[in-house]
Formats: C-alpha cells, structure tokens, sequence
C-alpha cells in the first residue's frame, strides 16, 4: 500500500465532517418527545433493577428477581461476566450521568461504594470484567470529576473511591497477562488468580485480548502506574504480530501459550469485533500512531477480502473468510455485532460504506422487527436470539452525528417503538428467545443499561441537554466516558518508556495552556510519575511496525484539514505538498521521504495533538448560516438516499421472489416455475443429507450447509447464489416443501446428522460393542462412485458437450435418485470397510504421515490439544511396546488427531500413504455422542476432496478413549492389530458375521504359521 493510499483516509475524513456540518437541517421527528420516551424507558429498566435485583449482577425481568453467580441454571460462559460484584449497576453508572439524574447517580455511586467488593473466590472472564466493571468504573470516575469540577456544592464526600475500585479490579486482572506471549488467559478467578480456576483455559478470542487497552491505558494515566497500559500493548503487539503477513487478517480464537490461531475464520464479527475497534480508539485516545497503522492495515484487509468485489452473492456481504486462505468463504451467515462496523466506518470517513452495510443491517430489523442474532445475506434468520443488544443504534448515533440526516432520526424511533412494543415487560425489559415468536427469556443484560439506551438518548438529545460536550470524550466497546484530554499525560520514567519517533510523538506543552494536575488525576503521590512540561511518549512493546508510514499518518492525523479554506487553524503549519493532490502542489512526482522530513518541523497547537482533535474537529468549523451554505441539506441527502437505494431494491428482489414462487405451492409442486415443464431436480421427501450426489444438487440451487451451535445440520437458500433463475426457484420451492414436511413456518430448516459408526469386529466383541461417530461429507465407502465419476460417466451417455448444464444433470440424477431409493437395502451400492486401525505419525495429520503407524497406543500420548509432535517425538521412540506394534499403514484405518488443519488435508495424507480409511478423534476431553448431538465433517478443498475415495468419521472423546483401551488390550493378549469396521448403518448380523470372518481368517493364518513352526523346529 503506497504512503499517499493511507494519508487519502483522512483526507477523506476532513472532506466528509467539512461537507456534514456546513449541512444545516431541521428535523421532522420530534426529538424532544423521543429523548422523554428513551429516558423512561431507562429509568423502568433502572428501578426496577434496583428495587428487585441489587446488590445482585443482574435483573430477571421476568420473574423479577435478582441474578446472581451461582445461582439458578447454569448458562455456560455467559455466566462468565457475573462475579457477585452488582454487575448491572456499575455498568450503568455513566448513564445515570449522561441522560441528566444526578441525584440518582450520587445515590448509586455511594450504593456501590458502600457494598461492592473484588475479593470472592469466583472464576470471571477478562474481557467482560474489563469492559464493564473497570470501565464502568472509570467512565463514573470521569463523571464524578466533572460534575465536581463544574459544580463545588456537588459530590464533596467523594475521594477518588471509585477510581481506588478501579485500581483493585486491575491488579486483581493483571496475573491472567503471564503467559508466554503476554496475551491474557480468558478467565481469572479475582482471588486466587490463575492458579485458582477451578477450569484452566489456554484459548481466547481476538476480541478479548484485544479489548484492554482503552480502559488499562485510561488507567494508567489516572493513577501514574505504567503497568496495566504496558500489558495491554504488549497484548495488541502480539496479535499484530500472529496476523497473516499475505492477507493482513487475523482469526478468531488464538492460544495464549504458544500463539497458534485454534479458529482461523476471520471477520468484523463476534470474536474479532471491537480488537479492530480499540486499534482505532486507542489512537485517537493516546495519539500512538502505532494503533493507526495497524487499523488502516486491517481495515484495508477487511474491504479487500471480507467485504470485497468476489462478493458475488450480495455486493455488500461481511462473511467470514480464512485468514489463511482469504478467497474462501468460511460462514453463510453474519451475525449481530458487526452492526457496530458502521460506526467505525464513520469514524474512518468510509461514509458511503456505512452507509450501505446500516441499510442491510437496518432493512434485517424492520423484517423481522428486532435485529435477530445471526442471520443470512437473503435477510433470513439464522439464529432467532435478540439480547437488546446496542450495536445498530450505536451506528445509527454516529451515522447522524456526522450527516445530520433526519432519516437516521426515523430509524431510531422505529428501534424505539419496537423495543416497546416487543420487549417491554412489567419488571423492565426481557431479552427475545426467537424473533419469529417473541418469547421472552428471562434475561437482562447490564449493556442494555450501559450502551442501549444510553445511544438511544444521545440520538435524540441536543448538546443542552448532555451535562458533557460529548466531542472532549471517547466512548469505549461499552460505551464508557474517557476524555481525550488523556492523551496528554504520559511518563517520564526513563528505565521504562522512551520515545519512538523522533519530533513527532513528542508535543511541548506550556503550563499555562494546561495542567496535567487536572481534576480527572487522583490527588495522591502517583501523580507525581506525570511530567508537567514535556510529554513523553508511552513505552513501545510494539515490535513489528513501519515508522514511516506511521509517520505520515499521525501528521495528516495532527493537522487534518490544513490547506481547506474552511478553517484556520490555530498555530498549525502544515507544508501543504503533503497532500498529493492539493492544487498547490507543483510537482507531479513528489518524493514521500522528503514529505516526511519537511513536515518534522511543523508544529501544532495542543488542541491539535494527536487523537485530541477528533473531539474538537466540527465545534472548530464555521457555524452553518445562509451565507456560508455551500450545498442544500436535501441534496445531501438525497446523494445518500441514493447510496441506500440498491440495498434496498435487493430486499424487494427478495420478497418478490419468495411471494412469487412460495405463495400457494403445494408440498408436492412438480414444477420450477407456473410456466416450466421440466421436473424439480431434487424433492424434499427424497433428499438424503450423506448423499453427495444431492448436496451437489443443493449447491446449483442456491442452497448451503451449516451447522448449528447445537451442532445440527442447517440448509439456507441463496436466492442469487443459484445457477439459473430456475435454479433459484427449484431452491425456494424445496426450502418450501421442506417447511411443510416439517410444519414449520420458517425458512432456516433443521436436519439430523446421519451417524456413521465404528464396530469393534475381534473377539470377544464380535461386532457388538459399537460407537457413534461423525459423518462427513467428503470421502468414500467401498462400492460408492465419485460425484465426477457419475458426470463424466453421464456426459459420455449423452453425447454433447453441453450435457453438464444444470437441466440435463437434474433428469440424469433425478433418475439415479429414483433407482436408488427404490433399491433393496440388500443391493445398496457402498459396503462397510474392515481393516486393522492404528495411530498414524504425525498425530494431527497436517502434513505427510510416516509409513510407519502403531497398533498400541500409549497412554502417554497427549490427545486433548493441538501441539504438533517433532518427528523424534520421545513418546514415540520411548516406548517400547509402541515400537513393537509398528507396520504399516498401507491397508490399515488410521487414527489422527483433529486441530491443526482442516479435516480434508488430514484425509488426503492419510490416503496418500495409503490408508483405506480415517478416524479422527476429537482433541477436546469429555465431549460423547451420548451427551451432544453429532455434526458432520465439511471439506474446505473441493480438489482434494476428489482426490479422496476412502471413508472418513470423527470420533468424540469419550468414544475415542473407549476404542483406544480396547486397541492397547487387543494388542496386549494377541500381539495384533485390532480391526474395526467403519459402516454407514449398524446391523448386528452383518457385524457379527464380518467378525467371523475376520476370526476365520486370523485361525487360518495361525493354523499356517503352527505348521511352519514345527516344520522348521520338530523338536518343538
């Protein structure tokens, strides 16, 4: 990326915020009425949590109680966030401070003071307790100081109790940052730190690492203490560093002890969300320029290859791709905390893309009446929950902020009437279960105070009526106050920190312009760690970075709009040749090192620092009369109408084809279309989810797999992913028969996993001891015929080249589908596999095994993680019953590890080494087929999944342990291998009949070798 691509952002930037407030406008929704509704909705939810639920984490709208940890059901890691520590009051702290009720928030600050304590033996998670216990307790702090400031008679009592909280939960999170690689362990337990988890976890989200450095930084410079802000960046350099050096993308979940990326999916969403968030926030809050660069690198990957042009099905897609292998889709679906991404695309001046992604986002709510979880690019429901969660109107607050389009007004007073309408309950408001039957769940999350309404009220509030000027703050991932006045307060420890680019990162401040002593400092001796002349630039811990570019982003960042006529900056002196393309420029070729060492000498005044600019930027710019209107408020809005209009022609594309296609068809319709003759390629009542030759049939209609959290098998039609408009609607009408074979009313289609099964056949099992195992949709039973095979075979028979089209397969299959299912079960064309199983090496199978595999597992080896062994492994060459039990994997079904690659790569190694089958087992302890459902194995490569003709199941832990004892005992008393059976059905006379053989076989072998033993040795 070249320099003048990155400086082009914030030229953009400057244009977009110059072009929006010299837009005057008057609204036609009644804001004032609006603000009144918000502010009441807030304070039913609020009293009603203090009068039924503290001092308890949060409140149970329903039954309209407290919810505390421990207590009632277990809801797994969502728990995670409760610690005992009345959870939902400091989360919603800032808020009583933002819509105005100082006397409550007094009350609520002394309430928390007063009874909440850190010191409980209780395992929480980082991330959740660092976004909203200690930026609830800074964001209150923040509002403490500036109502004392603005108003002596207020708040006298108050001495820095909440910022000493503060400082408790801090150190209390710091040991989950001694790992390896500085990235923080997911959870901690507040007493015992690490060592006292009563469950030890080594993998966590992207998001949750990378979401501390707002808050520990905001920390560090309230107290004086460097520490928490030198964690926290230590954190973020670490992921920069694991990111894809091709692709610019990182995944989801990342080890902390070794740094391997466990998920490799890579998105704007849940699990990577607000780590490109912070990127950007923490340079406009501490003005590093560091975290401008790797945003704009990210940013950059993200419109390339997540949202980018091979977005065929929708033009506007935010998929997850693999950061590894970014051309391939890794998620049919998006889910709901992208909606923040809008809001950051404003931030970036990426105005026309946000845009576009609030219309999609937008047009998703209003069909289904509250944005659901998770949903598809067709505008379906993919999975049903509502949380109330704030990230729509987070980027809807922002989008009007910077346009001041009155129909972003509209769109929060339709959220708010919905939210009324829909969740409002006696005892506050309840989460959604499903939003195609809004069932309540007994649920309240402590965001709903803290981001929810408080975006609401914001939207519709004027200036006056915030008790704060909003511009001179930032809002963290939870939507907690930090003043952009922190950026100038840094250390001056010189055995610690250092600056890092010459006459840039340094600002000279003189003491009558600003006093670092400010109300927003602890009065205590750590201020003393704060210079009051010269600023100096925090610590590095930032390794992998490119100064240059750095450099010339955090210049365009100091003095942004400089050389526009628009405004006169203050004491800032910008060489105007920065920007390529300012009209004073002289020079068609202009050297960038020279543009970097000609600006080092410019300087800026203290409001132009780095980061501080972004709140000071429009309250700078001329104020919006008659005389200085450049262009009409309707016709900037009309241009972003305009923007919005595709998105929406899309959504009516959608509805016509459904209403058009779906209205009135009957279950058993033969037809594509009123007017088409030719037969559906596939009926519902026929499809068999193991049949590849039906899953390649889905595929030319539009219609993909996915899995379920609960691990069962979904379908989701594509309408514009199909291969014809007769494709698409042969898809719509099988969704549509599907819906009625199941009597649903819904488009998202829940199918059982078909089980495979492993049969132990060797004495004494005989075939009757059997396991349940995960199918997969690559790979072959013996007997099964490929999928390019069939067409190759079926283009012969036909005779032209033009036989693959998507009718001429439909009749060729629809026929074979009809011989098939009518076939006797006795003439089925697969056969169940036999053959001896042993443990290949390497275990995961991520790059060609050995020849040589093992009969008798050791139980040393180590099965629940994703470590890849060294080929001199000293379990391997150790044990000496393992060493005994080698031969070759050739004509064996070979056992291998899951994690490390995809499922597909495992097979393909293993049927090069020729193996006749695959058992992966699960690399995670205590999952069974007798307590979850089964899933089925996806392929990644379509190449390689031709290339592989053996059967291939995956076994859970559970199971795997079972088989795995009874291949050490099999070998212990017989010296052999033990075989197994791989089949898609489980019949016992079949198994126990293949057991007899197998038993006849071994006899006759060891009848041969009596019989050449007492040839060779007659004496014996």
């Amino acid at each position: 990326m070249s320099n003048y691509g990155l400086l082009v952002g914030f030229v953009i930037l400057a244009l977009f915020y110059i072009s929006s407030v010299l837009v005057c406008n008057s609204e036609n929704v009644n804001k004032a009425t609006l603000k009144a509704r918000v502010k009441e909705m807030f304070l039913h939810a609020y009293n009603n949590y203090k009068d039924n639920a503290f001092p308890a984490d949060e409140l149970m709208p329903l039954t309209c109680k407290g919810r505390y940890r421990w207590t009632g059901v277990n809801r797994g890691d969502i728990d995670d966030a409760l610690g005992n520590f009345s959870l939902t009051m400091l989360d919603g702290l800032d808020s009583l401070f933002l819509i105005g009720e100082l006397d409550e928030f007094e009350v609520a600050v002394k309430a928390v003071t007063r009874t909440v304590r850190f010191d409980s033996d209780v395992d929480v998670s980082v991330f959740e307790t660092n976004i909203r216990v200690l930026g609830g307790l800074l964001g209150a702090h923040v509002a403490v100081m500036s109502i004392k400031q603005n108003n002596d008679s207020r708040m006298n009592w108050y001495k820095n109790e909440l910022l000493e909280m503060a400082v408790d939960i801090g150190n209390r999170l710091l040991p989950a940052f001694d790992t390896p690689t500085g990235i923080p362990y997911p959870r901690i337990n507040l007493r015992h730190g690490y060592s006292g988890l009563t469950k030890q976890e080594e993998n966590t989200c992207t998001a949750c690492a990378g979401t501390m450095i707002l808050e520990f930084a905001a920390l560090s410079r309230l107290t004086g203490n460097p520490i928490y802000e030198e964690k926290a960046a230590k954190a973020m350099a670490f992921l920069w560093k694991q990111r894809n050096r091709f692709s610019d993308l990182v995944g989801r979940v990342i080890n902390v002890r070794n740094g391997d990326w466990i998920r490799q999916e890579s998105g704007v969403g849940a699990g990577i969300d607000s780590y490109y968030e912070y990127l950007l926030k923490a340079y406009i809050l501490l003005g590093e320029p560091v975290y401008l660069h790797r945003f704009q690198t990210h940013y950059e990957a993200v419109n390339r290859y997540v949202s980018g042009p091979q977005s065929a099905e929708f033009p506007f897609l935010f998929l997850d791709v693999h950061m590894h292998r970014p051309a391939q889709r890794a998620r049919t679906f998006m889910d709901a905390l992208l909606a923040f991404w809008p809001g950051i695309q404003v931030l970036t001046g990426d105005v026309k893309r946000a845009v576009v992604l609030h219309e999609l986002l937008y047009l998703i709510h209003k069909r289904n009446k509250l944005l659901p979880e998770a949903f598809t690019p067709d505008f379906n429901v993919h999975w049903g929950q509502h949380l109330l969660r704030p990230e729509l109107i987070e980027s809807t607050y922002l989008l009007y902020r910077a346009t001041e389009d009155p129909y972003y007004l509209k769109v929060g007073e339709q959220i708010v009437n919905d939210l009324e309408k829909y969740t409002r309950v006696p005892c506050g408001f309840a989460a959604i279960k499903d939003v195609r039957t809004m069932e309540h769940v007994d649920q309240f999350d402590s965001f709903v105070l803290a981001e929810t309404f408080k975006y609401l009220y914001l939207l519709f509030a004027e200036p006056s009526d915030i008790p704060i000027n909003v511009d001179d703050y930032i809002f963290t991932t939870e939507a907690h106050l930090l003043p952009l006045s922190l950026s100038r307060q840094r250390y001056s420890i010189q055995n610690v920190f250092h600056t890092r680019i010459p006459n840039v990162s340094s600002v000279f401040i003189k003491t009558s312009q600003y006093n670092v002593n400010s109300s927003i400092l602890p009065q205590s001796s750590s201020t003393s760690n704060v210079e009051s002349s010269f600023v100096r630039s925090i610590s590095d811990h930032h390794g992998d970075r490119d100064l240059k570019i750095e450099k010339l982003l955090h210049n365009a960042a100091q003095c942004i709009a400089v050389g526009y006529e628009h405004r006169n900056p203050i004491k800032c002196n910008l060489d105007t040749s920065m920007t390529k393309n300012d009209p004073t420029t002289t020079t068609g070729n202009v050297d960038n090192d020279y543009l970097v060492s000609n600006h080092m000498g410019s300087t800026c005044d203290i409001s132009e620092a780095p980061g501080y600019y972004y709140g000071h930027y429009l309250r700078k710019l001329p104020k919006c009369n008659d005389s200085d209107r450049i262009l009409s408020k309707s016709y900037i809005w009309n241009m972003i109408d305009t923007i919005r209009q595709p998105v929406r022609q899309i959504a009516i594309n959608l509805d016509r084809s459904i209403n058009d296609f779906t209205v009135g068809v009957p279950p058993h319709h033969h037809k594509y279309t009123k007017t088409s003759s030719s037969p559906l390629p596939l009926r519902a009542i026929d499809f068999q989810p193991d049949n590849a030759l039906h899953l390649n049939i889905l595929k030319s209609m539009g219609i993909s797999m996915s899995f379920n959290q609960d691990g069962r098998l979904t379908l989701t039609h594509h309408h514009n992913a199909a291969d014809s408009i007769d494709s698409a609607t042969a898809g719509v009408i099988f969704i549509q028969e599907l819906i009625n074979l199941a009597n649903q009313k819904q488009s998202l289609v829940d199918l059982p996993v078909q089980n495979r099964y492993v049969v132990v056949i060797d004495p004494p099992s005989y075939g009757f001891i059997k396991f349940s195992a995960c199918p997969a949709h690559f790979g072959l039973f013996p007997g099964e015929e490929s999928i390019q095979g069939k067409e190759e075979q079926q283009q012969k028979e036909a005779g032209t080249k033009d036989s693959n089209t998507f009718e001429n397969q439909a009749k060729q299959q629809q026929s074979s589908f009809s011989s098939s299912s009518s076939a006797n079960p006795k003439e089925r064309r697969w056969k169940p596999l036999v053959g001896p199983v042993r443990v290949v090496y390497p275990m995961d199978a991520c790059q060609p095994i050995m020849q040589e595999a093992y009969a008798y597992p050791s139980v040393d080896l180590q099965w629940n993680q994703n470590s890849t062994e060294s080929l001199n492994s000293s379990i391997f060459n150790s044990s000496k019953i393992m060493q005994q039990s080698k031969g070759s994997i050739s004509g064996a079904i070979g056992i291998v590890r899951r994690g490390g690659c995809v499922f597909v790569e495992k097979a393909y190694h293993l049927a090069q080494a020729g193996a006749i089958g695959v058992i992966i087992v699960d690399n995670k302890p205590d999952t069974s087929s007798e307590i979850g459902p089964l899933f089925a194995l996806s392929g990644d490569d379509d190449e390689l999944n031709k290339k592989i003709h053996i059967p291939i199941v995956l076994l859970l832990s559970v199971e795997r342990d079972q088989l795995l004892n009874l291949m050490r005992s099999h070998w212990n008393q017989t010296n052999q291998p033990l075989n197994i059976m791989l089949t898609k059905e489980y019949d016992v006379a079949e198994s126990f009949n293949s057991a007899l053989s197998i038993s006849r076989v071994n006899n006759f072998f060891s009848f041969l070798f009596y019989r050449r033993e007492n040839i060779l040795n007659p004496m014996n």
